[in-house]
């Protein structure tokens, strides 16, 4: 069974609004710029007949204009859909425990044309079919980016100290030291 993503990890990339570059200890030369900026952990509760809610495609429906969806290679189960504003990382799409990370571009008010300008176009996913269409490798590259966040958001946090147990610790070892 494969380990579902850490809450923990998930708040502090969509909170944080951390891009890839900045979360990833890899290159990031396709998705260096896309931050998470929500997480669906249990599509299928969505309550629709007439849809497939463990797709992207069926679960965003009314969210966005869908152009694609890629299966890629580098993560087992992982596939990527693109909608017109916004990526959706599909992980084991169609099974009960379907999981979708939302991408977009992190936004940045000193983009060309001002806040709301900038907004809109760097929340256009032409550039990006455009790269799929003319780069046979830029599906691959997205896939390993894709795969390394993937991997990042499953690690645990590291154990951390409370605050309590930080000021115990000194205590006592002072006393030791004394």
């Amino acid at each position: 069974m494969k380990q579902r993503l850490q809450h923990a990890r998930l708040e502090q990339a969509i909170h944080k609004s951390q891009s890839f570059s900045e979360l990833l200890d890899i290159p990031c030369e396709v998705l260096g710029n896309y931050c998470v900026r929500d997480y669906v952990g249990s599509p299928g509760m969505k309550q629709d007949p007439t849809t497939d809610n463990t797709r992207a495609k069926g679960f965003f429906e009314d969210q966005g204009a869908w152009r694609e969806t890629l299966t890629l290679e580098a993560g087992e189960g992982l596939s990527l859909a693109i909608f017109a504003t916004f990526l959706a990382v599909e992980i084991d799409a169609g099974t009960d425990t379907a999981e979708f990370l939302v991408l977009a571009p992190k936004r940045s008010p000193e983009q060309e044309g001002g806040m709301y300008v900038g907004l809109m176009k760097s929340h256009n996913t032409d550039s990006l079919c455009q790269l799929l269409a003319d780069d046979a490798s830029a599906s691959g590259q997205i896939g390993k980016e894709i795969a390394a966040l993937v991997e990042w958001l499953r690690m645990p946090l590291a154990e951390q100290p409370s605050v309590s147990e930080s000021w115990f610790g000194r205590l006592f070892k002072n006393k030791e030291q004394g």
